[in-house]
């Protein structure tokens, strides 16, 4: 069983490329091993501030959309930032401020917003089939963003969205919100991408502090700190764990002595200084050495 979260994707991304895979070569190689898999989530980012989510959640609000499930959820607020999702599982459609969502965090990031499907069991098998048949991740995932979800700039009768030809009604007849109907469209031209990350010795340190220490506080107090001690001394490292150590290592040696220069220290000069008074403690001493 695998689970990542965002960041345990784009850390991952760098293992497959070092192993000169794709996501689809993974995916496939999965599925020759029988591999199942259980949630899928699509991120389309919105880099340009297409979308308000102000005007959003407005719209949903004022029932300003149509959606093929009509169960919808609003979390947040406008300083924290604006989450809306719509359906429940086994596919849901969430729409979410991502920069300030990063921002409680204390991270950054690029992205204004997000729209994500979350697909479960067979919803995510499907569309991972129609990705290995097709091969178009990006032009299939806009199509059921399309499909399942539209807003409009005038509120919909209740009643009508009983029918059963509402939409082509709905999209027809209303006019559409300009900035979801530019999102779709774009969505289009959109590439499916990659971003690796190089793992550092701080994201490491931040990710055990945070998941793992207190797992260990747990063996610590149960007795089996020493068993931890023992793994960590026999742990073998990969290749590039090694070029992480040592990449580390040479950055503090090279830090230190800029910080120690930068302070007028100069272990040569100190070492010089050292010889000099051993050399004439020694004589003074009259030591046979």
């Amino acid at each position: 069983t695998m689970y990542l979260t965002g960041q345990g994707t784009r850390l991952f991304e760098k293992a497959l490329l070092e192993q000169g895979l794709t996501w689809k070569k993974f995916f496939v190689q999965a599925k020759r091993f029988k591999g199942t898999f259980s949630r899928l989530d699509i991120a389309i980012n919105d880099n340009w501030s297409l979308l308000d989510m102000d005007e959003i959640i407005e719209a949903t609000q004022q029932n300003r959309f149509w959606s093929k499930s009509r169960s919808f959820a609003i979390h947040g607020n406008n300083q924290d930032g604006w989450t809306a999702n719509f359906g429940k599982s086994p596919f849901v459609i969430r729409i979410y401020d991502k920069q300030k969502e990063q921002e409680q965090k204390g991270l950054e990031t690029s992205i204004k917003n997000r729209v994500e499907l979350e697909l479960h069991v067979d919803r995510a098998e499907q569309v991972i089939s129609e990705w290995f048949e097709n091969d178009n991740l990006v032009e299939y995932s806009v199509s059921i963003l399309y499909t399942y979800l539209w807003f409009v700039d005038e509120p919909i009768d209740d009643e009508e969205l009983k029918g059963t030809h509402v939409r082509e009604r709905y999209i027809d007849t209303l006019k559409p919100m300009p900035a979801w109907s530019l999102l779709t469209s774009l969505g289009q031209s959109m590439k499916f991408v990659r971003e690796p990350k190089e793992q550092s010795v701080d994201s490491i340190l931040s990710w055990i502090m945070k998941y793992v220490v207190p797992s260990l506080e747990v063996l610590k107090k149960t007795g089996h700190w020493h068993e931890v001690i023992e793994a960590m001394d026999k742990a073998n490292l990969s290749p590039e764990q090694e070029k992480l150590v040592k990449a580390n290592l040479v950055n503090a040696i090279t830090n230190t002595k800029a910080n120690l220069e930068h302070g007028n220290l100069n272990f040569d000069k100190q070492q010089r200084k050292y010889v000099e008074e051993t050399a004439e403690f020694e004589k003074k001493a009259n030591l046979p050495f």
